[in-house]
């Protein structure tokens, strides 16, 4: 009983003696110098709720945004996209614009040559036509009863035409003339485009007779 009772007073002793010391208090210690290019990071940290397990109420969802339609005015008429709208002709046309004629503008002056350039009959020239010379005579033999008559113009703004006699053939190019025996006179007026003119008389004389023709046999007889 007395060791016990011993080894209880020692106990005490060494909690008494151990409670008598007073810790050192820990100095704090000063945090490490960051490097320059070192970013700290912020971090939220969210707040606790009221109560643990807790449920927290339902957000109430923002009423969606009504478009405002733009109201035109009443003389505008919407337009599709990408077309465009026509002018008006009062826009095209403006009020002020006139047209202004070009007082330095100088006509042309008209064609004054109611001369040919030559005459023709069945396609072949007038022996010895010349443009001033306006009377020609030509020959032809008793079997040609008709002759196309065609002339050509010295200017090309002038016109020809066959006064006498009537054409013959309208639906035939050129003029149609109808020959009779002995003289034929053919009448051709030039018109120059100022309205001068100038007349051509052509004598067309057919034979009598027609040329003379031996046969063969008449040969062989002789």
């Amino acid at each position: 009983m007395s060791k016990f009772i011993i080894l209880f007073v020692l106990l005490c002793s060494v909690v008494i003696a151990a409670c008598g010391q007073e810790a050192e208090p820990e100095l704090p210690r000063e945090p490490a110098p960051l490097p320059p290019s070192a970013t700290v990071a912020v971090v939220d940290t969210p707040e606790p709720s009221a109560a643990a397990g807790a449920t927290a109420p339902p957000a109430t969802p923002l009423p969606a945004a009504t478009p405002v339609p733009t109201k035109l005015p009443a003389s505008t008429t919407p337009q599709p996209v990408g077309v465009a709208t026509p002018l008006s002709l009062a826009e095209r046309i403006p009020p002020t614009a006139t047209a202004t004629p070009d007082v330095n503008f100088d006509p042309p002056e008209p064609g004054t040559d109611p001369t040919l350039r030559t005459i023709t009959i069945n396609g072949v020239e007038v022996d010895g036509f010349s443009s001033p010379t306006t009377a020609y005579s030509h020959d032809v033999d008793g079997l040609v009863t008709q002759v196309t008559v065609a002339a050509i113009s010295t200017d090309i703004r002038s016109r020809w035409e066959v006064l006498f006699p009537l054409d013959a053939d309208a639906s035939t190019p050129r003029h149609q003339v109808n020959l009779e025996i002995g003289e034929n006179v053919v009448v051709l007026r030039c018109t120059a485009e100022n309205m001068t003119t100038r007349d051509y008389t052509l004598v067309v004389n057919r034979a009598d007779s027609v040329p003379f023709t031996r046969k063969v046999s008449e040969d062989i007889n002789t």
